[in-house]
């Protein structure tokens, strides 16, 4: 896609589908969400109405024959009259097809069965509602003649003691009527289904086999399809008496044809707005074409150098006004270049200069402090020996400087010699032995049993360490109880690089400005005492680059710093110099020429 044109139909395409591509998204949605809300509270409506029912049903029956119980031992009947009774409440009751009272014992009293009676298959109902003292209910079973039959069984009291226990079968024919006339659209029905998980009725007539084999179905009972595999939207209700579940199920097919209207019209609009999209796009794209081109063309001599080139101009609108604003920009592009030139030249010289105070800062304080203490230690040999050591060593350091800042418009030249860096470390750490003592700081040094030689330029080297030990000085400055500096060294074989750790227990640096703390004039100190100019970190990344290193800062505020310096170990007495193989003294004698020079 190279054309404008194709690029702007892209845009017009974007902008007419994605908003009618988020509302018809949102209004699918919703309309899914609303369909099933609405058809499973309507579902759930019908199945606490069928539930209720059949539950008012089975307790109405329940009740008759607590009635019958509680009247048949209350008044003096002879065994024939009680016998009537209970024929005469089969015979009004229809749902009842047969009726026993049964003594204390378990003897048969009277039955509405003329022929001789089995109590065996009664024995649950009888021993539950006699000890328990409360109605019995079988679960429902298929007869022999394929009604669903009941078995219930209530407790015959006097003085709040079972006497005895009347004993019921019950029809069950009026629960599969309930359950048949629970119709949802065209394809819903309900089932009914007992506490163990068995089919006991159901409203398709594809499912009525299945009641006849007790079908179990615990395995879908708790899934979204129905027995022959089909998708389904259940809802379900509980009959208290027996703790039966019934179940209203509706296709999802049917459920949802309202809401897969929607999501087709919805498709059908969305196909005449993508052509209408087109062909607005393809206008539109083509009128902009012409004047996007001619700045490009302006544009690509503007690259070669023909700042003379003017873009043709016509009209009033926006691309007219851009036109016009290249033209005068490739006027004033020549004054903007000098004054950038200028403006760069000066840039570099202040980063010198910066750089240049912050580098000569160390070694003047050290001169400045050795000298003071050389008129009060003037008697002490030692003392005026190691005054005559630190200003040579600081000298150098002056010259090195100098030097390189003489040398700013040539290549840097670094002398690589193997450096013993355990003795650099030393000579670093005596140029700060006053503050160090005067702070109190506590220096530890960790080595390995032999000298580790680094390959490194020594004044470099050194003017790396001092920068990190001045940090670290500085950091502990405010520690009331004096500070702790630990430096470690570490020969890593397998890499060929030695490690440098060093750690402090100063003020430790803010998480926020870990990130920036090796950009130039970046400064981690907020105490206007030490405040500098945000270069030496930056000075001692460079130094580690230009030495083939790396270098990482680890700190916790308020906790301490930790700074890593790798640097490539130096192998054996051999050292690089300009990309010859020298040996180290040769460099050594090199070095020191050029620095005293």
């Amino acid at each position: 896609m190279k054309k404008i044109s194709h690029k702007l139909m892209l845009l017009f395409l974007l902008t007419s589908m994605l908003p009618l591509i988020l509302i018809g998204g949102i209004a699918t949605v919703w309309s899914y969400i609303s369909t099933r809300q609405a058809i499973e509270e309507h579902n759930q409506q019908l199945a606490r109405i069928a539930a209720q029912r059949i539950n008012s049903y089975i307790e109405e029956e329940v009740a008759l024959l607590y009635s019958l119980a509680q009247n048949i031992e209350r008044v003096g009947l002879s065994p024939w009259q009680k016998e009537t009774i209970v024929r005469n409440h089969v015979i009004r009751f229809p749902s009842l097809e047969s009726v026993m009272l049964v003594d204390s014992r378990g003897d048969l009293v009277v039955s509405s069965e003329l022929d001789e009676v089995n109590l065996d298959p009664y024995q649950q109902a009888f021993q539950y509602a006699l000890h328990e003292r409360r109605a019995y209910r079988s679960p429902m079973v298929i007869a022999e003649d394929l009604v669903p039959k009941l078995v219930i069984g209530v407790p015959v009291l006097q003085r709040g003691k079972s006497v005895g226990v009347l004993l019921a079968n019950m029809n069950m024919l009026y629960l599969w009527e309930i359950v048949d006339t629970i119709r949802v659209g065209k394809a819903g029905n309900g089932l009914l289904i007992d506490t163990a998980g068995q089919l006991i009725a159901h409203g398709d007539r594809r499912g009525k086999p299945l009641v006849l084999q007790q079908q179990d179905l615990t395995p879908i009972f708790a899934t979204s399809h129905n027995v022959w595999g089909e998708q389904v939207l259940k809802s379900f209700a509980t009959v208290s008496a027996t703790g039966w579940r019934l179940v209203v199920q509706q296709p999802l097919s049917e459920a949802f044809a309202g809401a897969r209207y929607i999501v087709l019209a919805l498709s059908l609009i969305s196909v005449l707005v993508l052509a209408v999209a087109v062909f607005v796009g393809y206008l539109g794209g083509k009128s902009l074409v012409q004047p996007v081109e001619k700045l490009m063309e302006g544009v690509q001599h503007l690259a070669k150098g023909e700042l003379d080139y003017k873009v043709p101009v016509s009209g009033r609108d926006e691309l007219a006004r851009l036109a016009d604003a290249f033209n005068k920009m490739g006027d004033d592009l020549d004054k903007l270049q000098g004054e950038l030139a200028t403006r760069e030249r000066a840039a570099a010289f202040g980063r010198i200069a910066a750089a240049l105070a912050h580098d000569l800062k160390h070694p003047i304080q050290n001169l400045k402090l050795n000298s003071d203490l050389l008129t009060k230690k003037y008697d002490d040999a030692g003392f005026r020996e190691h005054f005559h050591e630190v200003m040579q060593r600081e000298l150098e350091s002056l010259n090195y400087l100098v030097t390189r800042l003489r040398d700013l418009a040539r290549p840097k030249r670094l002398v690589k010699i193997a450096l013993n860096i355990d003795a650099e470390i030393g000579q670093v750490l005596d140029s700060f032995k006053e503050s160090l003592n005067r702070q109190h700081v506590q220096v530890e040094f960790v080595g390995e049993k032999s000298p580790t030689l680094v390959l490194g330029d020594m004044l470099a080297i050194r003017r790396m360490l001092s920068n990190i030990f001045e940090n670290a000085i500085q950091a502990m400055s405010e520690n009331p109880h004096g500070g702790y500096l630990q430096v470690q060294v570490k020969q890593q074989l397998p890499t060929s690089m030695a490690q440098i750790a060093i750690k402090d227990n100063g003020c430790g640096i803010a998480k926020e400005r870990l990130k920036s703390i090796f950009d130039d004039f970046a400064t981690t100190k907020d105490n206007s005492r030490f405040r500098g100019m945000g270069l030496g970190m930056s000075v001692i990344k460079e130094i580690c680059e230009s030495h083939d290193g790396s270098i990482e800062v680890q700190s916790e505020e308020g906790v301490g710093t930790t700074v890593v310096v790798h640097l490539p170990l130096a192998k054996g007495a051999v050292a690089e110099l300009y990309g010859d193989v020298v040996d180290s003294h040769t460099v050594e004698a090199e070095q020191l020429h050029r620095l005293r020079h």
